[in-house]
């Protein structure tokens, strides 16, 4: 196809955020562009194969590409429809299977060839159950603090800074098991009404698709463990949630908040969205006062002063089980095993999970 055929082309599918370059653009530009009579700036993210190879200039969310380039925005856009239109298709599969078994029979052998590896996927039994991203409120309260706080949080705010997206999202793909269709589906409506849908598929969508392998270097990433939360980046405002609570907490949230997700488990009706609940992740200080409404937590207040941050997670496991604690109050060896230590939030939500649904 020549080269003014594939501009009328482009043109005809009426991608209007394509711009022409102006002539004060593309003079500051043209020495990086040379043997080009034009330049167009597009969004980055619908051209982040040549962005990741360096090969354009990046300014305030543009990227300024050659006419031949524009090749990768047709690319982006059939992969968006086709992974749309295959997930439709998946949908309706059901109400179709019986007409066109010998179809169906025929595209097994590919389904497998083609199905996501789920070697990430720490909780196999809710990967069988083909979890969906309207269960997610549902599983919430049984998630450790650090994701049940993130959750809150999402439905209050209905968005959370990119970290509090990696630290959950990654959580959700492997402690959980949702599947990437379902992950875009549960972000896009948790980001809504804040964000509609062409917003969300512009500014968030690759960054999904990027933690499931799916974009960019295509790395298969595995969730983040308790060191990794802890130490991984500092929650340095007020409307950063990410982090560790018992690290990241101050004294006061601390406790608060543990006194909220306590009762989530002892008042049923205590519902995750309807509390009124509100917390700054801060940083904890050091201070060794426990003095609480609740008895129950002053032992995990205890491990928290010691900066002891997994055995207090694991001492908060056994208390809403109803299992006690098992250590001595106050001492800085605990008797729990090494086993036992919460050291990741996939264990502790698998834990919980085939604690109170399976039992």
């Amino acid at each position: 196809m020549e080269q003014n055929e594939k501009l009328d082309f482009i043109k005809s599918l009426n991608f209007n955020f394509i711009q022409q370059a102006s002539p004060q653009e593309y003079e500051e530009y043209r020495n990086f562009y040379p043997k080009t009579e034009c330049l167009y700036k597009v969004p980055f993210e619908y051209v982040t194969d040549i962005v990741r190879s360096r090969e354009v200039i990046l300014k305030k969310g543009y990227a300024y590409i050659l006419p031949k380039d524009i090749d990768y925005i047709v690319m982006y856009f059939f992969n968006e429809i086709l992974v749309e239109n295959i997930s439709l298709v998946e949908k309706s599969a059901l109400l179709v299977r019986d007409d066109y078994e010998n179809v169906f029979s025929l595209l097994q052998p590919l389904k497998k060839k083609c199905q996501y590896d789920t070697n990430n996927w720490k909780n196999g039994i809710i990967q069988k159950q083909g979890i969906r991203h309207t269960d997610i409120e549902s599983y919430a309260k049984y998630f450790p603090p650090c994701m049940n706080f993130l959750f809150k949080k999402l439905k209050e705010k209905n968005h959370l800074k990119f970290d509090g997206r990696m630290q959950f999202g990654l959580f959700l793909k492997c402690g959980v098991g949702l599947s990437l269709a379902e992950s875009l589906l549960f972000w896009e409506k948790s980001f809504q009404p804040k964000f509609d849908t062409i917003e969300f598929n512009r500014h968030y969508a690759y960054n999904i698709r990027h933690n499931y392998g799916k974009e960019g270097s295509r790395i298969d990433y595995t969730s983040m463990d308790c060191q990794q939360i802890q130490n991984h980046s500092e929650p340095k405002s007020f409307d950063h949630y990410h982090g560790c609570p018992f690290k990241h907490f101050s004294t006061s949230n601390l406790i608060d908040y543990l006194n909220f997700y306590i009762r989530q488990y002892r008042d049923p009706s205590n519902s995750i969205i309807s509390s009124t609940f509100s917390s700054t992740t801060t940083t904890t200080t050091t201070s060794t006062s426990t003095s609480t409404s609740s008895q129950d937590i002053l032992p995990i207040m205890s491990l928290v002063s010691q900066k002891s941050y997994c055995k207090a997670c694991s001492c908060l496991l056994q208390l809403i089980q109803g299992g006690g604690y098992s250590y001595y109050y106050g001492n800085t060896s605990s008797s729990i095993d090494a086993q036992e230590i919460i050291t990741s939030p996939d264990k502790y939500f698998l834990s919980n999970f085939n604690y109170f649904i399976r039992k």
